[in-house]
């Protein structure tokens, strides 16, 4: 198969597919969770590519995922505390 063809499939089916998803994702749920949920991309590619392919995670790879998963959780922790606070806020007016 020549290597234009897998390029081919790759911009079309799985791009369309990944912006399908996104966008049915929207419909349902928020678009910060949405935008996290995408944010743990290269983790879960990384874990499926150990698993299925056998590839070995480097220690810059597994520094990367931690700060992904460390920076969404600090952005879900913000974002708590900031609904209460505004929720604070429309109980005292």
């Amino acid at each position: 198969m020549p290597a234009w063809t897998v390029v081919l499939y790759l911009a079309i089916f799985c791009t369309n597919i990944a912006y399908m998803l996104q966008n049915s994702a929207l419909k349902h749920i928020s678009a910060q969770a949405v935008s996290m949920l995408q944010c743990t991309q290269p983790i879960l590619t990384a874990i499926i590519s150990y698993f299925l392919l056998g590839e070995k995670l480097s220690t810059q790879g597994i520094i990367g995922a931690a700060i992904i998963i460390i920076c969404i959780i600090a952005e879900n922790i913000i974002t708590t505390k900031e609904q209460s606070l505004s929720e604070n806020l429309v109980l005292k007016k």
